[in-house]
């Protein structure tokens, strides 16, 4: 365990994709919470609540950063790639995964090629409050030990704890009974 980091990891009762579903029914369930997810080595990795991030406006000539209440807006005097590393060591927690996304016009940006810019974001980091790891055989939650953390947990330790639906196919055994007399 890393410091200040509390890990639960809740075993699986079942495939994948349903431990996938119940993650997808929590973050729909909390509208509003901030969210990133990717799969890598089928493994799905989700970010939730907004730590820290970093947002380059479509023209790459702005950095907004947002910390809690907290919220910076200032020029880029460097480059982007530059602000993200002032960023990253400013205010990523050890053990947190950063997560984010580049946007379609980043490439040309980078090489100097003229684009016209678009309403999205060029670039964005987040570094989030809590990660769910969902894998085959358990999903691990980790983040600060606080109201949110316990809510993540128990609401995806009962999902799991809960019996898989079957489908129950009723039977009529005297329907048709003459027939096969």
């Amino acid at each position: 365990m890393i410091a200040g980091i509390t890990t639960e990891t809740i075993p699986t009762q079942s495939d994948i994709a349903r431990s996938i579903q119940t993650v997808i029914e929590f973050v729909a369930a909390n509208e509003g919470l901030e969210y990133f997810a990717y799969e890598r080595n089928q493994l799905w990795h989700v970010g939730l609540g907004c730590q820290a991030s970093l947002t380059i406006d479509p023209a790459g000539n702005l950095a907004t950063i947002k910390k809690g209440e907290y919220q910076q807006q200032k020029p880029i005097l460097s480059t982007i790639d530059r602000e993200a590393r002032d960023f990253l060591r400013e205010h990523s927690d050890i053990g947190f995964k950063i997560f984010g996304y580049v946007g379609y016009n980043y490439a040309p940006h980078a090489r100097g090629t003229p684009y016209t810019p678009g309403k999205w974001p060029l670039f964005t980091l987040m570094i989030p409050r809590h990660q769910i790891t969902v894998g085959a055989e358990s999903i691990t939650v980790e983040g600060r030990d606080d109201k949110m953390f316990c809510s993540i947990s128990n609401a995806l330790r009962l999902a799991q704890a809960s019996p898989i639906p079957r489908m129950i196919m009723s039977v009529d055994i005297s329907q048709g009974a003459t027939e096969y007399i």
